[in-house]
């Protein structure tokens, strides 16, 4: 038996990573066609300081907006409580010229305890993270197909 479950791993695994990878890439591509829409809807015939994926000094995260130095995280799937604790992580880390105050998470639908952690950081942090559906935002919802 163990030479038959160690045969099947083997097949197994690799297939599993590519698809877990495939999915994971998809999103990431769903993530930037929403995060180029959602940019230009902002600065459509408005004056409007919109910047894309603004590297945070001294980590690997990106905000996905900064748009009048508020900053803005769009998530392409329904948005969990880690999301918001995302915007805190990158108000904390940004340049002093980002807002400190405020930063709106856009996504689809938000998890119960997206919401949660929204009030636990209102209430401690005196943060406030605005959660915008794509609706409230102008977004299509849809992925632009090839």
């Amino acid at each position: 038996w163990s030479n038959l479950i160690a045969q099947i791993k083997e097949k197994i695994n690799p297939v599993l990573h590519k698809c877990l990878n495939s999915s994971k890439n998809a999103i990431e591509e769903d993530e930037s066609f929403y995060r180029d829409e959602l940019a230009s809807i902002q600065k459509n015939g408005e004056e409007r300081d919109v910047q894309r994926e603004q590297t945070c000094p001294g980590s690997d995260g990106r905000i996905d907006l900064l748009v009048d130095n508020e900053v803005w995280e769009l998530k392409a799937k329904q948005a969990c409580g880690q999301d918001v604790y995302q915007c805190l992580f990158y108000i904390d880390t940004a340049d002093s010229n980002v807002k400190q105050e405020t930063a709106r998470l856009i996504a689809p639908s938000f998890s119960d305890g997206a919401y949660r952690t929204v009030k636990i950081l209102e209430e401690k942090r005196n943060v406030k993270v605005k959660l915008k559906t794509f609706a409230d935002v102008g977004l299509s919802g849809k992925v632009k197909q090839d």
